[in-house]
């Protein structure tokens, strides 16, 4: 047993994986603490994440392969870059989060995995049933990560490796065959540190390891398809497609920032984590699918991506965002996009924005919309006042 879990071990390296370790099928540790935040509904509109199926896998999770006796947790790097573009309101520039730059995991990891499936088939000379997932079904993979030694669950509810950081996918193997389990949970470092809890720029991290997800940007700008709160939007700077905050002021990443690594299947399709965004507001349908095609950006979908666009453009306060903000309120054939539009123009603080507003008004049969302009109009008074 040892030399088959060692010449994983090299098979997996030879991958690409990182990190690599063996769980059981027992209900993983945190389980209590899903669902608390689910009876909490800290959840959002994601109903799927608190559904009876859901929860119950997430207990049980042989239930996933009914034969499954071993699970597999590998982690993958990916590279960042330090949030230091600290001129992105004078550039108006938006920021994609780290992990959404290169090809999408889900593409890639699963496929790696069915490689170390068959490694495992040839070293054993036998058939294996397995289940391969990767960020795709009710399993608390953060959790079972834990319990296979790959690290802790921080506070940021991210998993942290001591030596790797917390930027890294998560993958499982579930498997009908016996493995020798890794070495028990990894002791918690996190310590007395906040930085993360502090950081959080909507100040979603709850204290108990979970997060309100209805305050998160990272859903905020990727699983919310509707409006954004309006109590929100100033909080989300410009970010466009997820969040790094919380990693980024982690002391376990320090060591990691401006790393580069040579995952091939990741940074075949490699983007620059920061875009322009009067340029992507002028993206149609099928330019924005050829600019992120392959990417997770595409999650965002083509209206969700360009509202978010025009918030961050609001929140820069930049008067040169508003011949771009003015044609998409006037001409976007969206309401959802013209109202967020709307809200950035009474963002910024120019004459010129009550003219076009008051044009605006008088041209928009749109409810929700009129509403956002009267909003702006009056947060256009007090600006200028």
């Amino acid at each position: 047993m040892t030399h088959l879990i060692a010449a994983l071990q090299s098979e997996a390296e030879r991958l690409g994986f990182d990190l690599i370790g063996v769980t059981s099928t027992h209900t993983p540790a945190h389980f209590d603490a899903y669902k608390n935040w689910v009876n909490s509904r800290f959840y959002g509109n994601m109903d799927y994440l608190a559904t009876e199926r859901a929860v119950r896998l997430r207990r049980k999770p042989n239930e996933i392969l009914p034969e499954c006796k071993s699970i597999i947790v590998v982690g993958i790097r990916y590279p960042i870059e330090a949030d230091n573009n600290l001129s992105w309101k004078n550039d108006l520039t938006g920021r994609i989060a780290a992990y959404a730059c290169g090809m999408d995991y889900h593409l890639f990891v699963p496929v790696l995995l069915e490689k170390l499936k068959l490694k495992i088939e040839k070293l054993l000379n036998q058939t294996v049933n397995a289940k391969i997932h990767c960020d795709t079904g009710p399993i608390l993979e953060k959790s079972l990560a834990m319990r296979a030694g790959l690290g802790w669950i921080g506070k940021n509810t991210i998993l942290i490796n001591r030596n790797l950081g917390s930027f890294f996918f998560l993958g499982e193997l579930f498997l009908d065959i016996n493995l020798e389990n890794s070495l028990k949970e990894v002791k918690d470092f996190c310590g007395t540190c906040r930085r993360c809890i502090e950081a959080c720029p909507t100040q979603c991290i709850q204290d108990d390891r979970t997060i309100d997800a209805s305050r998160c940007i990272s859903y905020l700008t990727i699983e919310n398809q509707h409006e954004i709160p309006r109590n929100l939007r100033s909080m989300m700077g410009n970010y466009v497609f997820g969040c790094d905050v919380c990693q980024l002021v982690c002391p376990w990443n320090r060591t990691h920032l401006i790393e580069r690594i040579s995952q091939k299947e990741f940074s075949s399709k490699h983007l620059l984590p920061f875009i322009n965004l009067p340029d992507i507001l002028l993206y149609s349908v099928i330019q924005f699918k050829n600019h992120f095609k392959k990417t997770p950006v595409l999650r965002a979908k083509y209206r969700g991506f360009l509202r978010n666009v025009v918030v961050a453009m609001g929140n820069s306060r930049n008067p040169e965002a508003i011949p771009s903000l003015v044609t998409t309120l006037y001409d976007n054939p969206d309401s959802l996009i013209r109202s967020h539009a709307a809200w950035a123009l009474g963002q910024i603080e120019d004459n010129r924005v009550k003219i076009v507003l008051e044009k605006a008004l008088k041209n928009e049969n749109n409810s929700v919309v009129k509403r956002e302009i009267l909003a702006a109009l009056e947060k256009n008074e007090l600006l200028n006042s």
